[in-house]
């Protein structure tokens, strides 16, 4: 073992530092191939399932609370999983209508697309609380591509279409709407890294495709995996968590990231669907799963003789 000691107002710090074995680490390489995926996962890692209410198909949760619109009311609210303690964040006037919002990983902010009852649109900002409503400018309201936040909520990453036919990706500032080019780009998912030097894209959120890492300044991109779906970052920004089906069956991998490029093999961690995810603020992975047999059913509705909804059955088709 190497000590290190740092001296620092008349106090000492002493920091142990294993040094690497690499007899004990070839082992663990050999016992991790006979055994498979399954060698790979910790015994610290934790999971537990979220239960979503049917109340929308868009609604954006951290684990504990979620962003929605009312069905009824069409307003944004914020509130507990379970429906408790709901509050409006924000509620459109007669006509215009909420669409496509995207919560901040802490849940604090929310941009948002405002269409109006004259067929404008727009994109706003607002704080969690109702406060600081603003209208940001020079964006499009439903882009070709899908916004994100940076870890520190001061910027948005969004795509503009160019008067060319080329997609520029923005960096826009979320304190005065400054909006900066960061690069031409084809890709549909963006998702900047923790500490902001890096970006990870990949051509679709839903199918399986080649992610890249590039330097957030501009740099040449890396590729990370062949075929994958792109889901976050760590909070620790050391890997990138992907859903792949690397060994046969769609798994949940982490990719080790150091420097913008793929740094070893990827890190197993479970077996299952991955439709889509995030990482919230305290650092868990909250990653959208489908059923076994599908994320969609087929219903028979009833109607009386007054025309009035009497039933449902679902229909196994």
């Amino acid at each position: 073992r190497r000590h290190q000691a740092a001296h620092t107002g008349g106090t000492c710090r002493v920091v142990l530092r294993a040094r690497p074995d690499p007899y004990r680490a070839a082992s663990a390489r050999l016992t991790a191939r006979r055994q498979g995926d399954r060698a790979v996962a910790t015994a610290t890692r934790t999971q537990r399932k979220i239960e979503m209410p049917v109340r929308s198909n868009y609604s954006k949760t951290d684990g504990q609370r979620e962003v929605d619109v009312d069905a009824g009311t069409g307003a944004l609210v914020i509130g507990e999983l379970a429906g408790k303690d709901k509050r409006v964040i924000f509620s459109p006037k007669a006509g215009d209508k909420v669409n496509r919002y995207l919560p901040s990983r802490d849940l604090s902010m929310i941009l948002f697309g405002l269409f109006k009852g004259d067929g404008s649109s727009r994109n706003a900002l607002i704080k969690a609380d109702g406060t600081g409503y603003r209208e940001l400018t020079g964006i499009s309201a439903n882009p070709p591509c899908y916004a994100d936040w940076s870890w520190d909520n001061r910027y948005l990453f969004d795509c503009q279409s160019q008067p060319d036919g080329t997609r520029q990706l923005l960096r826009i500032s979320a304190a005065d709407g400054e909006i900066r080019k960061v690069w031409a780009t084809d890709n549909v998912v963006h998702r900047p890294s923790p500490d902001g030097r890096f970006i990870a894209f990949a051509k679709s959120p839903a199918r399986f495709s080649k992610i890249l890492v590039a330097p957030s300044r501009g740099g040449e991109p890396q590729l990370v995996s062949e075929s994958a779906r792109i889901l976050d970052w760590t909070r620790d920004g050391r890997y990138l968590a992907i859903a792949s089906e690397r060994s046969g069956s769609e798994a949940l991998y982490l990719l080790p990231i150091t420097a913008g490029r793929l740094a070893s093999d990827p890190v197993f961690v479970r077996y299952g669907s991955c439709a889509w995810g995030s990482t919230n603020a305290a650092g868990a992975l909250v990653d959208q799963s489908t059923y076994p047999d599908g994320g969609y059913a087929t219903w028979l509705g009833a109607l009386d003789s007054g025309g009035r909804l009497a039933d449902w059955k679902p229909l196994t088709l």
